[in-house]
């Protein structure tokens, strides 16, 4: 009987690696990856070569890894295994009991690069102060900094929060000003409230959170700048827009292959009557003829596109070198604003573009063939905002002349020529 069972099993094992052999040869091959973002392995050619030298049945298994039928669904249903037999971490996240997805525990104190930061946010206040440049700071409340994550009690300390208070306690306070929104987010917000400011699966705020923010950013300006007119906020003006033709795809939940349900996202704009959107005329670049595009090209373009998914870059603004709105209501008064920005202020770029002139949205990461100084060299700025979350506090992000990149490169200069001069 014990044989029969035996010849049974491997009859069955044997039908399905044919079965899967007979179904990959005919099946047409996946091209790429979505969750992997990555192009997949293609069946290798058969070669005397690859097969002498073992090289043909690496590429083959790649290739047989890669092209598994319904390998993703099969990722995740291992994923969901992990979760149902209560691993902490799943990818290096953590997900609550009401399927909330948080990264691991922040625990380095990177004294060295905040310390950096420091010193470049003094220099750069010194900087604009003497060109008469308005400076704010907008530390924008990031989501593994005022939710109280239900760690496992064996985890590692959380260092989110002390590493923020370190380096804000520590910029200079005037004449720019700083302003933490993640304090008044905690007084005015229940940890039940936060969740509906927040994605359930990504680390962004969604469009209430944000919103929540520009008020907050609003009544800073209307008290603290000498340049912003239009007072405090008339929520009359301001309408909500929900779709739900879209799943949107969190950035924690691409990487665990889509194990949280979609269902669960809300996919809002916020619209603005106080100004004709519509009038606006919008760069992506410098302002020109050649870069003149359309809101649609810009703001929301996935609500548009094909396909049922939309990710946070394509609901909102995705990152970019450089765009510039210009607002023809505010001729008159003719101020222009830079806002040094991180991925936290891509669903602000119609609110805060309203109040300006000219309104430039800048981001440090895809301008290392230029520095922030000698862009406003170039530019007469009124007001400079940095809207960086607060978890944004490394060095490269406040490395507004460049020094700290040029420092880079000659130590790495140095590295190589002493590599080079090693004999061996």
């Amino acid at each position: 009987m014990k044989s029969i069972s035996n010849i049974f099993l491997s009859v069955c094992f044997l039908a399905f690696i044919f079965g899967m052999s007979i179904y990959m040869a005919y099946a047409p091959d996946k091209k790429e990856s979505y969750y992997e973002n990555r192009v997949l392995a293609e069946e290798p050619e058969v070669k005397i070569g690859k097969l002498a030298d073992g090289t043909f049945a690496k590429e083959y298994e790649s290739y047989f890894t890669d092209q598994f039928i319904n390998r993703d669904e099969w990722i995740k249903m291992y994923l969901n295994w992990q979760k149902m037999t209560d691993q902490t971490y799943i990818y290096k996240y953590f997900i609550t009991d009401d399927r909330w997805v948080f990264p691991q525990p922040v625990t380095e104190f990177s004294k060295e690069s905040f310390d950096k930061s420091i010193t470049s946010m003094k220099e750069f206040n010194e900087y604009t102060a003497k060109k008469g440049v308005e400076l704010f700071y907008f530390s924008l409340p990031d989501r593994k900094n005022v939710f109280d994550v239900p760690y496992p009690s064996y985890a590692a300390m959380n260092l989110t929060e002390t590493n923020k208070d370190y380096v804000l306690s520590r910029f200079p306070q005037e004449p720019m000003h700083v302003v933490d929104l993640s304090k008044p987010f905690r007084e005015k917000f229940d940890q039940e409230q936060l969740k509906d400011l927040y994605f359930v699966s990504d680390h962004h705020w969604n469009m209430s959170g944000a919103y929540e923010g520009y008020k907050l950013i609003r009544e800073s300006l209307a008290k603290q700048s000498e340049h912003y007119t239009d007072g405090m906020i008339d929520e009359k003006l301001y309408k909500k827009t929900c779709y739900d033709h879209k799943k949107f795809m969190g950035g924690y939940n691409k990487q665990l292959y889509g194990m949280i349900d979609l269902d669960r996202e809300k996919i809002c704009h916020i619209e603005s009557n106080e100004y004709d959107l519509s009038t606006f005329e919008l760069y992506l670049g410098p302002v020109a003829k050649e870069t003149k595009t359309t809101w649609d090209k810009i703001y929301g373009k996935g609500l548009s596109a094909e396909g049922e998914l939309v990710d946070y870059g394509t609901v909102f603004t995705g990152d970019m070198r450089e765009f510039n709105v210009i607002n023809p209501a505010k001729k008159d008064e003719g101020k222009k604003l830079l806002i040094l920005k991180d991925s936290y202020a891509n669903p602000l770029t119609q609110l805060m573009s309203q109040h300006y002139y000219q309104t430039t949205f800048y981001d440090i990461r895809y301008n290392q063939d230029r520095s922030v100084v000698d862009f406003m060299e170039k530019n007469n700025f009124d007001t400079v905002a940095i809207l960086y979350n607060n978890g944004t506090l490394y060095s490269t992000m406040y490395d507004f002349d460049l020094s700290d990149k040029k420092e880079r490169e000659e130590q790495e200069k140095k590295d190589k020529n002493k590599d080079d001069e090693v004999v061996y």
